[in-house]
């Protein structure tokens, strides 16, 4: 998780999502899966925030 939270601290966007998030810290050279960073960002809510979809049906 500090690995994780560090790569957020340093980004320069608002949010950050977890394939970003997992691909920094495979260029650090730290190996990880993506589901488990998709899983440890939900867990700890470090998720990036989801803009709301437009209306689908009637």
């Amino acid at each position: 998780m500090e690995h994780i939270k560090a790569k957020i601290r340093e980004s320069t966007f608002h949010g950050e999502g977890y394939r970003k998030v997992w691909a920094g810290l495979r260029d650090k050279g730290i190996r990880t899966s993506p589901a488990r960073t998709l899983r440890l960002m939900r867990e700890n809510a470090l998720s990036a925030y989801k803009r709301p979809g437009r209306p689908h049906g009637p």
